[in-house]
């Protein structure tokens, strides 16, 4: 026997019905067309950015937008280049330790104090120390 959800005016299914894992947490008619057939989708993600408005980041991920690097269209071909080791100090591979905003910003100074590395960099007599990759690409102490 089928249901005829529109007999009843009914337009909010999850009053009713739970949604899928990972699946859109708004209106189901925002994508499906009716509620007699849920195969029927019509949604594009064409001039969406904010992809967090709908959808949970995979754990241990860059906490910025995901347009930063992803595409709507596909996000298995993003467009990245990390140079500096993900693994450093503390990190653990884990892109919020480092950057706190969209790429490409980061700080050293999150782990790093600010006052010991211009200490430690004048005694070396170093007093230009506003890029610290241009000095430290690998993110280690350079050779001497």
């Amino acid at each position: 026997a089928s249901f005829n959800h529109a007999a009843i005016g009914a337009t909010d299914c999850s009053a009713c019905h739970a949604s899928p894992p990972n699946h859109y947490a708004g209106e189901c008619r925002v994508c499906h067309q009716d509620t007699a057939s849920f195969r029927n989708v019509n949604f594009s993600h064409a001039g969406l950015s904010d992809c967090a408005a709908c959808h949970t980041p995979p754990p241990n991920h860059f906490p910025g937008q995901c347009s930063g690097c992803h595409s709507t269209d596909t996000f298995t071909g993003a467009s990245f280049n990390h140079s500096f080791p993900l693994n450093h100090g503390e990190a653990a591979g884990n892109c919020g330790a480092c950057h706190t905003g969209p790429p490409p910003a980061f700080a050293c100074t999150l782990c790093h104090d600010a006052q010991e590395m211009a200490d430690e960099h004048a005694k070396e007599e170093i007093l230009e120390i506003g890029s610290c990759l241009g000095c430290h690409p690998g993110g280690e102490e350079p050779d001497d």
